[in-house]
């Protein structure tokens, strides 16, 4: 089936407009000084900037449109062929880029490129420059988990209704084991704990797509902004009241589902 000829969502592409501003901002500026004000951008558009990705995903997911392997290998052409491809043409240069004092780091010898290649084609980011890419294995396992679990499902002889059943429960285990993991702090190959994480919000996409969400962003939006701010400032004020207390940092837990990333 031919993916490309079906017109684009203009209403997709807005939001991820904003959440590209918005990984931009957060990169940029983390605290934005206004006068005697201190504006934290960085710790406020950190609680979605990513997420908007999985949920736009889920957006435009179709159940009923492909098996599972015709899926992946969709994704494999569009995410991880692009990465192979970037990512040699950045270690064929980079000890060209070092030389011209673009990257201020130790040239490769034959042995470390060799390494950087093996990485690379294992779907692993090198880092550096290009250290953005980072961002691409994780999402590619994050909807090939996704689809793998809703496709599976559909697949089981029962009712609808047990069918979502199923299908809610496995992707709120596997957030609970994202939350987990990453509140753990544990570095997972690719980054799978985040990956985890996104399982939950591509399937608030999809049930957003059911709804016709676009009739209520604004409200929706506004909610989340309100939400996000409001835990923004009792946590704040909860660890202040914590130092004050005890005389020492607390650790801030970060339960935002958003924010664990």
């Amino acid at each position: 089936m031919d993916h490309k000829s079906k017109p684009r969502d203009n209403y997709i592409d807005a939001v991820k407009g904003v959440g590209i501003v918005s990984i931009v901002l957060g990169h940029a500026c983390w605290n934005v000084n206004v006068g005697k004000y201190i504006i934290p951008v960085g710790p406020f558009v950190y609680l979605y900037h990513l997420a908007i990705f999985a949920f736009c995903t889920g957006y435009v997911y179709k159940p009923n449109e492909e098996n599972i392997w015709s899926y992946i290998s969709r994704r494999l052409k569009s995410m991880y062929f692009p990465f192979i491809q970037y990512s040699i043409m950045y270690i064929v240069c980079r000890n060209i880029f070092i030389k011209m004092g673009i990257l201020e780091a130790t040239p490769y010898n034959i042995g470390e490129m060799i390494i950087a290649f093996t990485n690379i084609v294992s779907f692993n980011s090198c880092g550096e420059l290009i250290g953005a890419l980072w961002f691409v294995p994780m999402f590619f396992f994050s909807v090939v988990f996704y689809a793998f679990i809703e496709k599976s499902v559909s697949r089981l002889k029962t009712t609808i209704l047990m069918r979502k059943i199923i299908l809610y429960v496995a992707v709120v285990i596997i957030g609970i084991v994202g939350l987990y993991t990453t509140e753990r702090q544990y570095g997972l190959l690719h980054n799978i704990q985040i990956a985890y994480l996104f399982v939950p919000i591509i399937l608030i996409g999809t049930l957003a797509k059911r709804v016709e969400i676009k009739k209520y962003c604004g409200a929706i939006v506004g909610s989340i902004t309100f939400f996000n701010n409001g835990n923004y400032i009792v946590f704040k004020c909860w660890n202040h009241r914590v130092n004050r207390n005890f005389g020492k940092e607390s650790r801030n837990k970060k339960i935002l589902w958003c924010d664990s990333w």
